[in-house]
């Protein structure tokens, strides 16, 4: 009788430790590997699970019993993390129409109807903020855009959505991270704004396209072996994955940068690159009345001589 005792109890613990790698601990891994998690959350979750299983021990429930109530806490931890995971997506892809109205050339009207709405009464959030910030960052004010970036970023603290790992929650405080650098660029710190992108790149959703950024911050203040040592770090562009794409305003000056810094020969994918040469100078044009603007026509009129030449 003490033997089968025995074997029913070393078979309820195998059957117990089975059932917490399988249902806990692989895909508490697999998910903060990924991001969609993090150890502070699995902790949380296996501490819960912990409590069902010590409980159940105390009271000598059926090992079954406790594997489906470890199964019932994992599963209704996994939908609470679920439906926060999906209202930070609905936050981040609510930015998505105003900035679309701002890169088209809209942003005054965005920015008069965000200020009326505060008017009546109606107080920003995180998100209102960067929209402003982006607006005030693309029309040139780069003193006022810091006010709205730094108050994003500050909310975003407050609530927790800094500390959260979804790839929504990252792309919403990143942004709010690198419209701070955005302005400070506006207003000619070109430096401070590349050393805080640089902080943020292992939290970036877009960290190649953030690099090049980062690589054209540290050129403007004239740092040209930080803006040489970002060009090494930048991966092959690539489209089918998000970490990969730079956009093609910036493959531009990335190719002017590899020019001059690295003395290789780009002129042919300058040349390839030329149709997107007016986005620089619409950008110019915007920002010709700051430090920016005077900064970038030094380097535009590096680039233009370039775009008609080939290898």
């Amino acid at each position: 009788m003490d033997d089968v005792l025995a074997l029913n109890f070393l078979f309820g613990i195998l059957l117990v430790g089975g059932a917490m790698v399988l249902f806990v601990v692989a895909p508490l891994w697999v998910m903060v590997r990924q991001g969609y998690a993090t150890w502070t959350s699995s902790v949380l979750r296996v501490a819960l699970i912990a409590v069902v299983l010590v409980g159940g021990g105390l009271l000598q429930v059926s090992p079954v019993l406790v594997i489906l109530a470890m199964v019932a806490v994992s599963v209704g931890y996994q939908w609470l993390e679920n439906m926060v995971m999906a209202h930070m997506e609905r936050r981040a892809r609510a930015l998505d129409p105003a900035l679309t109205r701002i890169f088209s050339g809209n942003g005054e009207a965005v920015i008069t109807e965000l200020l009326d709405r505060q008017a009546r009464g109606n107080s920003f959030s995180a998100e209102d903020n960067l929209v402003l910030a982006t607006a005030y960052t693309f029309g040139g004010d780069g003193v006022v855009a810091e006010m709205y970036a730094l108050a994003a970023q500050k909310m975003l603290e407050l609530d927790g959505t800094s500390a959260f790992r979804s790839k929504h929650a990252r792309r919403i405080y990143t942004f709010a991270q690198t419209s701070v650098a955005d302005a400070w660029a506006r207003q000619g710190r070109f430096d401070d704004a590349a050393r805080l992108i640089q902080e943020i790149l292992p939290q970036s959703v877009l960290p190649n396209h953030e690099r090049a950024v980062t690589a054209f911050y540290f050129y403007l203040a004239g740092q040209h072996d930080q803006a040489a040592a970002e060009l090494v770090r930048l991966k092959p562009v690539g489209r089918a994955w998000r970490a990969k794409i730079i956009t093609e305003q910036f493959q531009l000056m990335v190719a002017l940068l590899r020019h001059r810094l690295h003395k290789q020969d780009t002129r042919s994918m300058m040349a390839t690159l030329a149709v997107h040469y007016h986005m620089w100078e619409a950008t110019y044009q915007r920002n010709a009345h700051n430090l920016y603007g005077e900064r970038l026509r030094e380097v535009l009129d590096e680039l233009q001589p370039l775009l008609t030449a080939r290898d």
